[in-house]
């Protein structure tokens, strides 16, 4: 969590490195809270390339192809903000800044497990704005990775749960033990041009298809 802490001195603050090549789409239900972040968007050098009040105003078009991160203002962690970051988290797979009034640590955590990347206090800097899309757009890389490393793991455990059955079934219908049921069905994919798996999964759906 990026918490802003408050103040009463005035400080001259550095000038803050505009990024490149990062779209925003920016959500938020208070319209002058909304005008306030894509202000704020637009001095750091992100280009604001759509806003609303909600997630379903937006083209989700635009939203597959042109948006980088997503920028959500709200009071609290409500049952909406939460239904809005799944759906960008597991439908469109784009990281997600959460701006609130909100520091209940409860509530944030609601938000992260929802798949919020990074969590900011509102009425920070903007040096802290730019941080927490940077620590959004880094967590999202890495929660990506380790999503794209499990389902790359599950689907070989699915591919040999697959050829194993498919090898059982030859072995049972030929005779054969298990190194030549495996071999058969290597030089079938080989023959046809398609992955060993493939070949299995065409024999097991049969033999379901004939139960």
């Amino acid at each position: 969590m990026i918490e802003a802490r408050p103040t009463t001195e005035t400080k001259v603050t550095r000038p803050v490195v505009t990024p490149l090549g990062i779209n925003a789409l920016v959500l938020d239900p208070d319209p002058n809270r909304l005008a306030a972040t894509k202000r704020m968007l637009a001095r750091l050098g992100y280009c604001v390339v759509g806003s609303g009040a909600r997630l379903a105003e937006v083209d989700a078009e635009r939203l597959q192809s042109e948006v980088g991160v997503v920028v959500i203002g709200e009071a609290g962690t409500t049952e909406l903000l939460i239904d809005q970051v799944k759906s960008l988290r597991y439908q469109n797979n784009v990281p997600v800044l959460v701006l609130s009034e909100d520091a209940n640590t409860d509530q944030i955590n609601q938000a992260v497990n929802a798949g919020v990347n990074a969590y900011v206090l509102i009425g920070v800097n903007g040096n802290r704005i730019k941080a927490g899309i940077d620590l959004a757009l880094a967590n999202h890389k890495v929660v990506s990775e380790l999503e794209s490393s499990l389902q790359a793991m599950q689907e070989a455990l699915d591919a040999r749960k697959i050829i194993e059955r498919a090898k059982g079934i030859i072995m049972k219908t030929k005779g054969l033990d298990e190194a030549s049921a495996y071999e058969m069905l290597r030089k079938s994919a080989m023959k046809r041009g398609v992955k060993l798996v493939d070949v299995a999964r065409t024999l097991t759906d049969a033999e379901d298809l004939l139960e």
